[in-house]
């Protein structure tokens, strides 16, 4: 083994880091509430970003996305191997025509058992659906894509896992139009890497082992310090990366070598180049991309800053790197894309600000009775909010979003709305109407009060992920009415007029104490901010 040989050169090479921050273009992704990035792949100067979404009405869609690294789209094409409620893309990779092979999983309604597929698909490079094939999936719930490879130009492999223990990890191999040519089980190990090289069927790996396939079984295995982050082959030489160290084998498995870069760990992402070996080293905040010679030396590094580094996929080649990760909202969840270069330190600017809410107003509240449960009402809200820009850049846009309800079967009711043109400079507020931002179906008992917490919170200021979460929500408990059963309504008060503490009337009063004048004649001291 060669152990540490990279230590001398790695700790010259640690006292001047190479940075490459250049930032060529950043994206956001949040038409739904609920947005997952699943996969990135580079092609030359363009990025395949393979990402979901769930709709209100809980169907899940995966999309693929082709994009230039100035940030244009050049299609983005939604994904639909077969028709289905469920549709969750998991793996892709290179196709020999030059877009890409997708594997995944679809579940024909949302909510019911059955009718679940395992699917494979090409897209071609400028879009196009070329073909798709399906195949049963006999757990439904609780199965996992876990690999797909192509070896050479004829065979495509995937593995598919089930949880449940059902059949353990099934390994199915198709042509290069998605027809089944063979296909065997490989236990209860999950399979999460496949690959092969000459003299060999095909090599695949889960956390800590090597198992070398041929004629449908296992020929041997070899364990190995993990966990195993990926594994790839170049002519007759298997590298296998796991999380703090590179392993080279030969053409009979045979251990060649390992090593790995004093001080860093978190590899993942190998790629083999004609003559070099990458993979990147990730922190909370850094992503540096390591750059080796065939003797396992570092030639190159290049780190990359990041908000957060511990979740996201990455691809990158000798010009560029793409990240894109799951970012969390206060509700729900975004895709935050970027693509660095690697040869440049020159970023673009972007208007990136930190927007939230600070008041909610109900303006309106309307309710009916069903003519067929006299206890059973519909309530609708009207209301405006507080806007404030508290970060550095003027703010043009953003979405204003309010959850409302679970969805009968599958999903969850929100309240989504763009609001442009802006022009909100920092430090400075705006009042925003939302027009009708609730409504509920229930039983309310004569003489209950009504009360109901509201969390209105931003999202995508100026089409970018707001990274600062904590001041996104306003969030308060209202008072809505009392139930009146002979009244058949629920008594609702409104804001008549506001006066300040002299008796004068105030329009959009902001940091002071008002007194409110409702519509049943009561009055209430509160701070406008």
């Amino acid at each position: 083994m060669r152990r540490g040989i990279l230590t001398a050169f790695f700790f010259g090479l640690m006292l001047w880091p190479s940075f490459a921050q250049g930032l060529n273009v950043e994206l956001g992704f949040n038409d739904h509430n609920y947005q997952e990035a699943k996969d990135v792949l580079i092609a030359e100067e363009y990025t395949f970003l393979l990402r979901d979404e769930w709709t209100m009405l809980g169907q899940q869609r995966s999309y693929l996305s082709k994009i230039d690294t100035n940030g244009q789209t050049e299609w983005n094409v939604q994904l639909m191997p077969h028709p289905a409620e469920i549709v969750d893309a998991r793996k892709m990779m290179r196709s020999e025509k030059g877009g890409v092979y997708i594997t995944g999983f679809v579940r024909e309604v949302c909510d019911v058992g059955g009718g679940c597929y395992w699917f494979l698909m090409e897209i071609l490079p400028d879009g196009t659906d070329y073909w798709s094939k399906i195949w049963v999936d006999l757990d439904c719930y609780s199965s996992n894509s876990s690999a797909i490879h192509q070896s050479g130009d004829t065979t495509i492999w995937v593995t598919t896992y089930f949880n449940a223990g059902i059949n353990g990890t099934f390994i199915r191999g198709s042509d290069s139009l998605g027809y089944n040519t063979t296909g065997y089980g490989a236990g209860f190990n999950d399979i999460k890497h496949l690959t092969s090289m000459p003299g060999f069927e095909l090599i695949g790996a889960d956390d800590n082992t090597i198992y070398n396939y041929s004629n449908s079984s296992v020929v041997s295995s070899i364990n190995i310090t993990g966990p195993i982050r990926d594994l790839e082959t170049r002519n007759d030489t298997l590298y296998v990366l796991t999380a703090d160290s590179i392993f080279e084998f030969n053409d009979t498995l045979g251990l060649i070598g390992a090593d790995n870069v004093p001080g860093t760990n978190d590899y993942d992402f190998l790629s083999l180049g004609v003559n070099t070996i990458s993979f990147a080293s990730r922190t909370a905040t850094e992503v540096t991309v390591f750059t080796l010679d065939n003797s396992l030396q570092v030639i190159n590094s290049k780190m990359i800053l990041v908000d957060d580094a511990n979740q996201f996929k990455v691809a990158f080649s000798n010009e560029h790197m793409s990240v894109a990760r799951t970012f969390n909202l206060f509700d729900g969840t975004a895709v935050q894309y970027q693509d660095y270069s690697l040869l440049s330190n020159v970023s673009v600017d972007l208007d990136r600000t930190d927007v939230g809410i600070t008041n909610l107003i109900i303006n309106d509240i309307a309710t009916s009775q069903d003519s067929n449960f006299p206890d059973l009402f519909s309530m609708e809200l009207w209301g405006s909010v507080t806007l404030t820009n508290f970060g550095p850049d003027t703010l043009h846009s953003c979405i204003v979003n309010n959850f409302i309800s679970q969805g009968i079967a599958c999903g969850e009711w929100f309240y989504k709305e763009s609001f442009s043109g802006l022009n909100l400079p920092p430090g400075d507020s705006v009042v925003l109407d939302l027009g009708l931002f609730y409504a509920e179906n229930n039983f309310f008992g004569q003489g209950n009060s009504v009360y109901r917490e509201f969390c209105p919170f931003t999202s995508y200021a100026n089409e970018l992920t707001d990274l600062v979460v904590g001041n996104d929500a306003y969030c308060n408990d209202f008072f809505l009415g009392v139930a009146n059963m002979t009244e058949v309504s629920i008594e609702d008060k409104e804001i008549m007029k506001m006066f300040d503490l002299l008796g004068r009337e105030v329009q959009n009063p902001r940091n002071e104490m008002v007194v409110v004048l409702f519509s049943d004649g009561s009055t209430e001291k509160m701070f406008a901010d």
